[in-house]
């Protein structure tokens, strides 16, 4: 994307549940790459380690996929294999773990947490609350026996990418015109606020580290 943009500082107030991904004392050490005492830091068998690639972390848990096969390690010490080469996880947030391929272990505890296993695409991604899915569409898909959540801002109004952003909210941008309208969407009611417009000179309005 190139030109001037007129979208504002990203506001602080955001009412999107959130995960408790990094939350407490114990994960914010997990973070800092040191351990809480009486603790095994998180120290993977993978020999020189050349094909790890960390998948996702959430609540203390970091899943690596390694070799052939994903293990979910518990940063207190305790590691789970949870799938073969045939499977990648796209997105894990508040015990919800968001999968391509095959169906992972049928276990789903790693140490004393339960996961909950949601198929999905690749390239998709999970509100901070795990509750739901963005994947291309203003029609939020739910990970559980629910209604969609529906984003007042839709493809009918020229929606074409939709991204989380940090705070769980859902930016959406939307084209059409002279150039890229962009709006920040609630993750629980789905009501879209407009945030700023930027000037194109060609291609799409896509989010930075995501295409979808």
């Amino acid at each position: 994307m190139t030109g001037k943009t007129s979208i504002p500082p990203p506001r602080q107030t955001r009412r999107a549940r959130r995960s408790p991904s990094l939350s407490g004392p114990g994960n914010a050490a997990a973070a800092r790459g040191g351990h809480q005492e009486g603790e095994t830091p998180f120290n993977p068998a993978c020999g020189g380690c050349g094909s790890l690639v960390i998948e996702a972390f959430d609540d203390g848990v970091v899943f690596v996929r390694m070799d052939n096969r994903i293990m979910a390690y518990e940063m207190r010490g305790t590691s789970v294999e949870l799938a073969g080469p045939k499977t990648r996880i796209a997105d894990v947030r508040n015990g919800v773990v968001l999968y391509d391929g095959e169906p992972p272990s049928k276990e789903p505890r790693v140490g004393d947490r339960t996961y909950r296993f949601v198929r999905g695409a690749i390239d998709s991604q999970l509100t901070h609350d795990g509750e739901h899915v963005p994947a291309r569409s203003s029609t939020l898909a739910p990970t559980f026996d629910a209604a969609p959540l529906q984003l007042s801002v839709t493809e009918q109004d020229g929606a074409t990418h939709w991204t989380i952003d940090t705070d769980g909210s859902i930016p959406v941008a939307s084209s059409g015109g002279p150039g890229a309208q962009f709006d920040d969407c609630d993750a629980v009611t789905g009501a879209c606020e407009r945030i700023g417009e930027l000037e194109m000179t060609g291609g799409d309005p896509m989010f930075l580290g995501n295409d979808m």
